[in-house]
C-alpha cells in the first residue's frame, strides 16, 4: 500500500506538487500528478479511473477548512480522515497539533467526527513500532483522565496497548511515567 506523502516534508507548502485521488461524479482532467511511496520515494500517480479526480494536500486543507468555516456538515471528514491513518507511519507534530485542535473545537460544537478520527489515530499509533512523542502520550493521558464512565474507549484501548508485550517500550515508559499508581492498577486487573 503507498502512503501518500513523504512526512521528511516538513512544510505544507512543497506538498502543492502531491496529489492524491478521491471518487467524483465530474472527474477534472489531470496528467498523472506525482506523489510519494511510503519508502519515500517519488512515483507516478496511476490513470484517473472514471468518477475520479486529483486533489493536492493543500487544495484539499483549504477547502476543507472553508467548508467547515461555512458550517457545511462533513467538510473535515477527509483531513481527519487523512491525518488518522498518515500520522500513525509518518509522524509530523504541526500535522498532529492542528489535528488534535481541530478536532477538540468541533467536539466543543457538538461534532464528533474529529475526535473519533483521533481515537483512531490513538488506535493505531499505539499498535504501531514507532514510539509515541511525549506531547502525544500527555494528549492521550489527559484525555483519559477525562473520561465518564461507562464505555471509556480510552481506558480499554490503552489498557489493551499496556497489557500486550507489542506495546513499544519507549511508549510504555512514557505512559508509566505519567499515570498514577492507581491508574496502573486499573490496567493490570482482570475483566
Amino acid at each position: 500500500m503507498f502512503s501518500i506523502f513523504n512526512l521528511t516534508i516538513p512544510r505544507l507548502a512543497r506538498l502543492q506538487g502531491v496529489k492524491f485521488g478521491f471518487s467524483s461524479p465530474q472527474a477534472a482532467a489531470v496528467d498523472s500528478p506525482a506523489f510519494y511511496t511510503k519508502e519515500g520515494e517519488q512515483t507516478q500517480m496511476p490513470p484517473a479511473k472514471p468518477g475520479q479526480y486529483f486533489v493536492s494536500y493543500i487544495a484539499l486543507h483549504e477547502s476543507s477548512l472553508q467548508q467547515r468555516d461555512q458550517g457545511i456538515e462533513g467538510a473535515m471528514t477527509p483531513m481527519y480522515s487523512f491525518w488518522a491513518n498518515f500520522l500513525v507511519d509518518k509522524f509530523n507534530d504541526g500535522m498532529y497539533t492542528e489535528f488534535k485542535r481541530l478536532a477538540d473545537a468541533d467536539l466543543e460544537e457538538g461534532d464528533t467526527i474529529g475526535m473519533q478520527h483521533l481515537i483512531n489515530y490513538y488506535h493505531g499509533a499505539l499498535k504501531s513500532q514507532a514510539a509515541l512523542s511525549e506531547h502525544v502520550v500527555i494528549d492521550l493521558v489527559t484525555l483519559l483522565r477525562e473520561e465518564k464512565e461507562p464505555h471509556r474507549p480510552i481506558f480499554k484501548m490503552l489498557r489493551i496497548a499496556w497489557r500486550d508485550g507489542a506495546l513499544n517500550l519507549k511508549t510504555r515508559k512514557r505512559i508509566g511515567d505519567i499515570l498514577t499508581d492507581v491508574e496502573k492498577s486499573e490496567f493490570d486487573k482482570g475483566g
